[in-house]
């Protein structure tokens, strides 16, 4: 089954596809209904992450978040907060870097090369925290006691320092959400 960001029946083939439903044929304990696992479709049009529900709090779901924009593991409240950001992200780089394509990509941000890159780096980190296994990367992800904030280094430049994102866990269903920059070293 496929639903459109309103939590509508759609068919897969539509262009508005924004979630697939798959039965798991197992039911609820607690209110006897099906339990499903519910995917997203990303910019290029895979099918990632699982969601396991009832259709109920997955509809309900879906309904809250219908604003939202994805940058990879990072939340935005809406497309205009997240175009913000990369705008903001940009504007303090280095310049002469070329962070977007000839022509513009519908429904993308204005710099998709720099938000693909930024999505990468964290999921690298990401990754690599979670490893079992040592590697160079392990422990680059930095936690604030509360963890609320997360610090890490995108390895992108200005003239004077490298740029480090802090990322605020959202409330309820916790999401991230991009929380501020700020320059590396305390400056």
């Amino acid at each position: 089954m496929f639903f459109n960001k309103e939590a509508n029946p759609t068919s897969k083939d539509s262009s508005d596809a924004k979630y697939m439903v798959v039965k798991t044929g197992y039911t609820s304990a607690i209110s006897g209904k099906d339990i499903y696992g519910s995917f997203i479709r990303t910019g290029q049009n895979r099918w990632t992450g699982v969601i396991i529900a009832t259709m109920d709090d997955l509809t309900s779901r879906w309904k809250q978040t219908k604003d939202v924009y994805t940058m990879g593991a990072l939340t935005f409240d809406s497309r205009d907060k997240a175009l913000s950001f990369i705008e903001e992200l940009h504007d303090i780089l280095l310049p002469g870097e070329c962070w977007n394509f000839e022509q513009e990509i519908e429904g993308k941000t204005t710099y998709p090369i720099l938000e693909s890159y930024i999505k990468n780096v964290y999921y690298k980190l990401a990754k690599d925290h979670l490893s079992l296994f040592d590697n160079p990367n392990k422990g680059k992800l930095v936690f604030s006691e509360d963890k609320r904030y997360l610090l890490f280094n995108s390895g992108l430049l200005n003239r004077f320092s490298t740029r480090h994102l802090y990322n605020r866990r959202g409330s309820k269903h916790q999401r991230r959400r991009v929380y501020s920059l700020q320059k590396s070293f305390g400056r």
